[in-house]
């Protein structure tokens, strides 16, 4: 009998890696082979010396151009097939909709879809924004029509969108809180003496609250609260949304707030923070910072 075979499609080889990987552990130990297809970046070594298949793919995030897209799900039908996968694990809205119809298109027998969160159109206002998001409940809700499919949400209140629009039945969701983290790394402990620090850790993006939390410790200061107020986290200059380097550079000299770019060293980090603050405005699952 052959070795089952798990799928991955993720966006960026960076989130695969802090926030799957362990999945996919899990599924090598239980006997399956791992293939992971995502932008490779920074952590394809990683992946690799895993023991896990990476398969190099050029899908973008957010919405883009419509040729682009379909030259997307050509490019996943052909991988899908060319693979084979017994199982493929989705994740994030783009990728469950392309990633889903590759599937159907491919007849991979078992599809699991990740939700990250629902993001803007499922919690922001406006015209536009309600519009779009009719259009993208009726995709979805044909897109995930499909036998031995089933999703995941981080909280309740996802599901139950997701249930209240028709898009899936109530027997095909999972809550599972998160990606988690190791109790064992992650430990509590008294923060070091001195002024306390109020820490954002997260991906350097304006909908994630980085200027009002800049803000924040602005008029903090002005009241005459001795504290550091810290953001960590990398420039996601894919995201349009991201907050440029020199901003934050500008706000690091000026001595609005300290910025520690991206740590691999989270636990330590975490360690040093009084507080941790994560001012997000959009619809996320449950942020693994917290």
């Amino acid at each position: 009998m052959s070795q089952p075979r798990i799928l991955f499609l993720v966006s960026e080889d960076w989130y695969f890696w802090s926030h799957r990987a362990h999945v996919a552990r899990a599924a090598q130990a239980a006997g399956y082979e791992v293939l992971v297809a995502t932008r490779v970046s920074s952590c394809g070594e990683r992946i690799e010396a895993a023991g896990f298949r990476l398969l190099p793919i050029t899908v973008s995030r957010g919405a883009g151009n419509p040729f682009r897209e379909l030259g997307t799900l050509r490019e996943l039908v052909r991988l899908y097939r060319q693979h084979q996968p017994d199982i493929v694990h989705h994740v994030a809205v783009k990728n469950i909709f392309l990633g889903t119809l590759a599937a159907r298109l491919a007849r991979v027998p078992a599809v699991v879809n990740a939700f990250a969160g629902l993001g803007h159109l499922f919690t922001a206002d406006g015209l536009k924004t309600r519009v779009m998001r009719g259009v993208l409940r009726t995709i979805l809700r044909w897109t995930l029509n499909v036998p031995h499919m089933r999703v995941i949400v981080q909280n309740a209140e996802d599901g139950d969108e997701l249930v209240q629009a028709r898009i899936v039945r109530p027997e095909q969701v999972s809550l599972i809180r998160g990606a988690g983290v190791c109790t064992s790394t992650f430990k509590s402990q008294l923060p070091a003496a001195g002024p306390p620090v109020v820490l954002l850790a997260a991906r350097m993006l304006w909908s994630k609250g980085v200027g009002q939390f800049v803000e924040a410790a602005r008029r903090l200061r002005a009241r005459g609260h001795n504290a550091r107020f810290v953001l960590t986290g990398r420039v996601d200059e894919a995201n349009p949304n991201h907050v440029p380097r020199a901003q934050l550079l500008q706000w690091r000299q000026e001595n609005d707030v300290e910025w520690w770019d991206h740590q691999d060293d989270m636990p330590q980090v975490l360690a040093t923070a009084s507080i941790v603050c994560l001012p997000t405005f959009y619809g996320e699952g449950l942020p693994r910072v917290l």
